[in-house]
C-alpha cells in the first residue's frame, strides 16, 4: 500500500529554507510550530545535553540573541509564504496544544487533509499527558533576569505572535495573567 501523506518533523529549519521547498514541491503543506522564547530558553537550559547552561551568562544571552533573530527571520518568511502560498503554511501554537492538543491536533489533521479518528486521539492523550504543565514550568521555575532579557530581545516579535512582555516578577509568577493570547490577524512588520 502506498502512503498518500509523508510528515517529518524538522526541528531548528529556517522557513527560508521551506520557501524553497515549497516553491519545488507544489503538495508540500508545512506546519509552523511556534514557542514562546521564554519557554524554549527555560527547555534548552534545563536539557542537560543542550549547551546552554545558567552559570554562564555569555552563552545564555548569545543563545537568546540567536534564537530571537531567528524568529525575525522565520516571521519575515512567514508572512512572505502566507502570502505567496496561504493555503500550504498552517502556524500552531506550542500554547495552543499544551492547553487543548485534542481541538489543535484537530485543526493540523484537518488542514493536512486527514481524518482525526478516536484511534489517533488515544495516541495523542498519552503523548501529551505532561505537555500541559511544562507549557507553564518556566513561569514558575525560571530566573526572572532570564526573562527579562528574552523579552528585551524579542519583544519585536511579540506582536505578531501574541505573547506579552512580562514586567515584574510577580506577574511572571501570577498563573492567572497570560503571557500569550493568539493574534487575531496574519501579517508581520518589524
Amino acid at each position: 500500500m502506498k502512503a498518500t501523506h509523508r510528515v517529518t518533523k524538522i526541528l531548528r529549519i529556517g522557513l527560508d529554507i521551506g520557501l524553497t521547498l515549497m516553491e519545488r514541491t507544489p503538495n508540500l503543506k508545512i506546519v509552523y510550530l511556534v514557542r514562546d522564547p521564554r519557554g524554549v530558553l527555560f527547555s534548552r537550559i534545563m536539557t542537560p545535553w543542550f549547551p546552554v547552561f545558567e552559570n554562564d551568562t555569555k552563552t545564555l544571552i548569545n543563545n537568546i540573541v540567536t534564537h530571537c533573530d531567528k524568529m525575525r527571520t522565520d516571521l519575515l518568511k512567514l508572512e512572505e509564504i502566507e502570502y505567496l502560498y496561504p493555503d500550504r503554511i498552517m502556524t500552531v501554537y506550542f500554547e495552543e496544544i499544551a492547553e487543548d492538543h485534542f481541538k489543535a491536533m484537530k485543526k493540523v489533521y484537518n488542514f493536512i487533509n486527514l481524518t482525526y479518528n478516536i484511534v489517533d486521539k488515544v495516541n495523542m492523550d498519552k503523548m501529551f499527558v505532561d505537555m500541559r504543565e511544562s507549557n507553564h514550568k518556566w513561569r514558575w521555575s525560571m530566573n526572572w533576569t532570564y526573562v527579562h532579557w528574552v523579552d528585551e530581545l524579542c519583544s519585536d516579535t511579540y506582536e505578531r505572535l501574541g505573547y506579552k512582555i512580562i514586567p515584574s516578577e510577580d506577574t511572571l509568577r501570577n498563573m492567572s495573567i497570560h503571557s500569550w493570547i493568539r493574534p487575531l490577524k496574519k501579517g508581520f512588520k518589524f
